[in-house]
C-alpha cells in the first residue's frame, strides 16, 4: 500500500551530495529524437569517447558518483570493459531500465518486471553486479514503479523530478523531435511538484527510499548539470548554498550529453541543434566548476550505495 510519502528515517541521510550520471548513449537520443545513424562508432560515442573523460574529471576532483546504465547497452562489448573499469575506480551501477522506453509510465506491471529483471541478469553476469537503485526514462515516477522495485528488492528510486515545469521539456523535445512513432511519457508531471524535495520511504513496511533528484526550492526549477549550464554558474552556485542552508540533500544529476563533443561526433542532427551546441571545452570546465562545489558545500562525495551496503 503507497505511503504519504513521509516516515524518512532522517539519521541514515541527513544532508548530503551525491552525484549521478545517466549513460545514455546516441542510440538513446536517436529513438527520442528520430535522426538517423547506424553507425556502430556513432552509436556508442558516449561510452567511449565521453565516459572516459567524465571519470578523468572524477578522478581529479575526487568525487564517486552511481552511474545508472541502460541494459541493452551491455550487448556492446566495449562498454562493458569501461564499466569494470568505473567499478575499479571506485562508482557504483543502477539500473535505467532495459532500452530506455520513453512510454515508461504506460507500462503495465508485468511488463516493469520484465524489463529490470532483464537488466538485472546482463547487469549479473557481465559486471557481477546487482543494482540496488533505479532511475526510470525520463523521470517517469510512477506509483506503480515503485511497487514493482520494492518487490523487487531495490533500495532505491531516484525517477522523481518535483518540478512542475515538465511541460518546458516536453516543448523542446517537440521542437527537436523527428516523426519517431514513439509515444513518449517522459519529464516530470505537474502533480509532481507536490512531492517533497527530502528523500522518504513510499511503501508503508518497505526499506524502498525515494530520492529526488535535485529540484530548486521555491521556483521548484531542475538543477540538473544540463539545466544549469543554461542558467549559469551563479544560479549552480547560488543553489548549492541555498539547499544546504535548508539541510537539503543534492542529487547532483547529469548526462553523457553534458560532457559530449558533438563536433567531434559530426552528426549533422546535432551539428544544426543549438542546444547542443556548446563548445565541448567549455562543458568540460563547467563541469569541473560544478564538481568541485558539490564538495565545497557537502563534503565527502561518495555513492549513495555505499550508505546501503556499509
Amino acid at each position: 500500500m503507497m505511503d504519504s510519502m513521509t516516515d524518512l528515517n532522517a539519521q541514515k541521510f541527513p544532508d548530503v551530495g551525491m552525484l549521478q550520471v545517466d549513460l545514455d548513449d546516441i542510440w538513446a537520443l536517436r529513438d527520442c529524437y528520430g535522426f538517423d545513424s547506424n553507425s556502430p562508432a556513432q552509436l556508442h560515442f558516449m561510452y567511449t569517447h565521453t565516459l572516459p573523460l567524465l571519470l578523468d574529471l572524477l578522478d581529479e576532483a575526487a568525487v564517486h558518483a552511481t552511474f545508472f546504465v541502460v541494459g541493452k547497452d551491455l550487448e556492446y562489448e566495449p562498454n562493458i570493459e569501461l564499466l569494470h573499469d568505473l567499478i575499479r575506480r571506485g562508482h557504483r551501477v543502477a539500473s535505467h531500465s532495459w532500452q530506455h522506453r520513453l512510454e515508461w509510465r504506460n507500462l503495465d506491471t508485468q511488463t516493469m518486471h520484465n524489463d529490470l529483471a532483464k537488466t538485472e541478469q546482463i547487469m549479473q553476469d557481465k559486471l557481477g553486479v546487482t543494482p540496488l537503485g533505479f532511475r526510470t526514462p525520463g523521470y517517469a515516477f510512477t506509483g506503480r514503479t515503485l511497487e514493482v522495485l520494492a518487490d523487487r528488492n531495490y533500495r532505491y528510486d531516484s525517477s522523481l523530478m518535483p518540478s512542475p515545469w515538465g511541460w518546458i521539456f516536453r516543448y523542446a523535445d517537440s521542437k527537436m523531435a523527428a516523426r519517431t512513432g514513439i509515444v513518449k511519457t517522459q519529464f516530470p508531471l505537474f502533480r509532481d511538484a507536490f512531492h517533497s524535495l527530502r528523500p522518504r520511504q513510499p511503501i508503508h513496511g518497505q526499506p524502498l527510499f525515494e530520492f529526488p533528484v535535485a529540484t530548486a526550492p521555491f521556483t521548484r526549477l531542475p538543477l540538473q548539470i544540463g539545466v544549469c549550464m543554461r542558467l549559469g554558474m551563479p544560479w549552480l552556485k547560488g543553489h548549492l548554498r541555498l539547499m544546504k542552508s535548508l539541510a537539503l540533500p543534492y542529487i547532483m544529476l547529469m548526462h553523457l550529453t553534458d560532457l559530449c563533443d558533438f563536433q567531434a561526433l559530426n552528426h549533422p542532427f546535432f551539428l544544426k541543434q543549438k542546444f547542443f551546441a556548446r563548445p565541448a571545452i567549455e562543458k568540460q570546465e563547467f563541469v569541473r566548476q560544478a564538481l568541485w562545489l558539490l564538495k565545497q558545500n557537502y563534503g565527502n562525495i561518495e555513492p549513495l550505495e555505499n550508505r546501503f551496503t556499509n
